[in-house]
């Protein structure tokens, strides 16, 4: 009622100001026009506040916005909501309601208003699931019996990557978390990742977050193909050597980490890894998972020796031609390689439009084996027809419950 007054009261001064001009009395029409810009002023202050103009919410039920004063608190009725269930309200740092710090273990008081949060959320919520789901794999060799009857060996895999990582976070890393910042760094990554975008360009500031999120997941894929693989036929011949690995687009080494784990569950004599991406940023953190998988906790628990890992890192670039000279050291280093992995690199780099991947098959020896993880499975089917025409045997996994993901090996002819 009050608004509606005021309203009226600046109609009613409008009609003084243009009856006072038409008769030229220019004191009243003055007098008129100072009351109308006073009402202007009075009624954008009620506006900014962002509250009705009769009254104000209780303040219980008011966000803070930044720094302002405690008039310029803003009534939120979900944050009303919250407050009655006990739940935590997040502190804004603007009008738009960005939360700011790390807000893990929070509630989502404005998922509605906040987009940024609950995008942030729905991926935690994904990568926690697939947490449960290795957790319960592991769970089954925690509680005993025999391989093939209570548990399988994916199912021992998911026991060993989930010790591996568990001791290198807490003992490498300080078993922290990723921040909110990072966290969304990371995410606009994966975008252009799933887009083809080249990401692997731009990775800085995203290292362990990344890891965070793919290095169980990715190891354990990675080892799931290769006993998939094995139950299937013999792969190495190494004769009690450690493997030669090639990893192309590696990153953080979660793919050898997954050979590395291969090799404790069948029994081999180690890994001697070559990881090659176009990040030299990666090359800090292959030489902390090397350090990990030398830890005596870890080697405890894959049973291997004190020298069963040795990781280097170099650049290669799979968009670029093959004769290139960053791609030199890659070429020499398949050649001789008993394993090669492709895990996730072929899509986000277009590698199967450029020559650099065609090349390391053409180099690959006999006998040699190539694995592929990719997001999409008609990537994989691809890169299948690809290694087809370059004299490879090609074996697509099923996408099952022991190897839920898009994945092929090649075996050289």
């Amino acid at each position: 009622k009050a608004t509606v007054s005021v309203l009226n009261w600046g109609a009613a001064n409008c009609a003084v100001m243009a009856d006072a001009a038409a008769a030229g009395d220019a004191p009243a029409g003055l007098l008129a026009g100072a009351a109308l810009v006073f009402f202007f002023l009075w009624f954008a202050l009620k506006m900014r506040q962002g509250r009705p103009a009769d009254g104000a919410a209780p303040a219980a039920n008011r966000v803070r916005s930044g720094n302002a004063s405690p008039a310029s608190w803003e009534y939120s009725p979900r944050v009303a909501a919250a407050q009655k269930e006990g739940a935590k309200v997040v502190k804004r740092s603007n009008m738009k309601g960005k939360p700011t710090g790390d807000i893990r273990g929070q509630a989502p008081d404005k998922q509605g208003e906040d987009r940024s949060y609950k995008k942030i959320k729905e991926r935690r919520d994904k990568e926690e699931e697939r947490c449960r789901r290795r957790q319960r794999r592991a769970d089954r060799v925690v509680a005993g019996g025999q391989v093939g009857s209570n548990y399988s060996v994916y199912d021992l895999s998911a026991k060993l990557v989930n010790g591996v990582w568990g001791e290198m976070h807490t003992s490498i890393f300080a078993g922290r978390a990723p921040t909110t910042d990072e966290e969304k760094q990371v995410m606009k990554f994966y975008a252009h990742a799933m887009q083809g975008a080249g990401a692997d360009r731009a990775v800085q500031g995203i290292e362990f977050v990344y890891m965070y999120d793919k290095y169980p997941l990715r190891a354990d894929e990675m080892c799931c193909l290769l006993l998939h693989a094995h139950s299937q036929q013999p792969l190495f011949s190494n004769e009690g050597r450690p493997l030669r690995v090639v990893s192309l687009g590696g990153g953080p080494a979660n793919d050898v980490s997954g050979a590395v784990v291969y090799q404790s569950i069948v029994g081999g004599a180690g890994v001697s890894a070559g990881i090659y991406d176009l990040a030299p940023s990666w090359g800090p953190l292959v030489t902390q998972v090397a350090g990990g998988l030398s830890l005596p906790a870890v080697q405890k628990l894959l049973n291997m020796g004190t020298d069963s890992v040795a990781m280097d890192f170099g650049i290669c670039d799979l968009s670029m031609p093959a004769e290139a000279a960053v791609n030199s050291d890659v070429l020499d280093d398949a050649a001789a390689a008993d394993l090669v992995l492709a895990s996730y690199s072929l899509h986000e780099s277009k590698a199967l439009s450029h020559d650099l991947f065609a090349a390391v098959l053409t180099r690959a020896r006999t006998g040699a084996v190539v694995a592929v993880l990719e997001v999409y499975r008609q990537v994989v089917l691809d890169a299948c027809n690809l290694a087809e025409s370059l004299g490879f045997s090609t074996h697509v996994v099923p996408n099952s419950s022991n190897t839920p993901f898009f994945g092929a090996y090649f075996v050289k002819k």
